[in-house]
C-alpha cells in the first residue's frame, strides 16, 4: 500500500498497520518499504516477520453419507467415506483414532 503527507501524519498510518499471514502458512515473510522525500532521495527498509507454527487440531471428516449407518442385527457394518485431516501434519507423523460405541 502507499501513504502520502507529512512525516509524522505517515507515522500515525503505519501504527495501524496489521500483517495476517495466510491461512495455515508459516515461515519468514520479508516486506519491502521505502519512503521517498519530496526531493526524490529514497530509503529502502526490509522487514522480516516470522511466522510461527500453530498445531492446528486434525478433523474427522464423513463424507457420501458416513455419518450414519443402519445394519441388521448380528450382521456386520463397514464404516466407508471417513477421513483424517491435519493440515500441518509432518511427513510420517503418526495419528490415533479411537471410536467408542
Amino acid at each position: 500500500f502507499v501513504v502520502k503527507g507529512a512525516p509524522h501524519s505517515i507515522s500515525d498510518v503505519l501504527q495501524t498497520w496489521a500483517f495476517q499471514p495466510a491461512r495455515n502458512y508459516h515461515g519468514r515473510v520479508v516486506v519491502d518499504a521505502s519512503v521517498k522525500d519530496g526531493r526524490n532521495a529514497t530509503a529502502y527498509h526490509g522487514l522480516s516477520i516470522e511466522v510461527a507454527n500453530q498445531n492446528d487440531a486434525p478433523s474427522v471428516l464423513f463424507r457420501d453419507g458416513a455419518g450414519a449407518l443402519a445394519v441388521d442385527e448380528d450382521a456386520e457394518a463397514r464404516m466407508t467415506g471417513i477421513e483424517v485431516v491435519d493440515v500441518d501434519a509432518a511427513p510420517g507423523e503418526v495419528h490415533t483414532v479411537s471410536i467408542e460405541a
